[in-house]
């Protein structure tokens, strides 16, 4: 069954014109949505021994990397409309969510015909990331680092680091 989940996201690569690099090890569990809009070049590259829980949503209108022994939690959002790369050995728990992008806003502009403005979110090899956790455009999480629970990451994580909060702020320094 697995298999069949990991054959069924490169069809839909294929199909829609996607450059991907899908690892033999990649572990997709029930229920999983890999939701793929079309856009110059979008790419899907996942490493050995990734693993995707259940109730996982992904749309894809950007480009994502994920590392090797990387795990996401279940029930996860993640709305990859500009680039999202994960490092190896990154844990992400459940109910998380990412966001690559966010819209024009002001009182002239209505918001619901504004386009998208995109930016990146890096997080680098080690990190562990809460449960509840929301992170935005424009952030990276540096390597070994932790972000708790239910913390909102609207500003870049040092390396060796622990944030919480809402927003996340420094709680202490991993030595």
């Amino acid at each position: 069954m697995k298999q069949l989940r990991r054959l069924l996201l490169q069809i839909k690569c294929k199909r829609k014109g996607v450059y991907y690099k899908i690892s033999k090890t990649l572990r997709l569990r029930k229920s999983i949505s890999f939701i793929i809009n079309k856009r110059d070049k979008n790419s899907i590259l996942i490493g050995e021994n990734v693993e995707i829980r259940a109730l996982s949503y992904i749309e894809l209108s950007g480009n994502l990397s994920i590392g090797n022994n990387s795990v996401i939690g279940f029930n996860n959002s993640i709305q990859c409309h500009g680039n999202l790369s994960i490092g190896n050995s990154v844990l992400i728990g459940p109910h998380v969510n990412i966001v690559t992008s966010t819209h024009h806003h002001g009182a002239s502009i209505d918001l619901a015909s504004s386009h998208l403005i995109t930016g990146n979110v890096i997080i680098k090899d080690n990190a562990w990331i809460g449960a509840g956790v929301t992170i935005i455009k424009g952030v990276t999480i540096g390597q070994n680092s932790v972000v708790g629970a239910n913390s909102l990451v609207n500003r870049n994580v040092p390396e060796n680091t622990i944030y919480a909060g809402i927003p996340a702020k420094l709680i202490k320094n991993i030595n």
